[in-house]
């Protein structure tokens, strides 16, 4: 993604931090890492490093932590 992948964490308490993982189609991690948090502090930023020249069937699995240590995670499949 040129830009980095946006995402949206939301939470009673405050998000203390956003974990990306890539998974490509054969269950392969490709990358993963810590998003940054945006300007608007609603929105967190991962951009990419590593090439994934076989977007379908990859798996995004979004972990946001927040300040109690309470962990939500949401996998999403291109």
């Amino acid at each position: 993604v040129d830009n980095g992948t946006r995402m949206r964490a939301i939470d009673d308490f405050k998000v203390e931090a956003v974990r990306l993982e890539i998974i490509d189609g054969s269950d392969d991690t490709i990358e993963e890492g810590a998003a940054v948090l945006d300007s608007n502090g609603v929105d967190w930023i991962y951009t990419a490093t590593v090439a994934n020249p076989f977007l379908p069937g990859t798996k995004l699995i979004v972990s946001a932590s927040d300040i109690p240590g309470n962990i939500t995670k949401q996998e999403f499949v291109i």
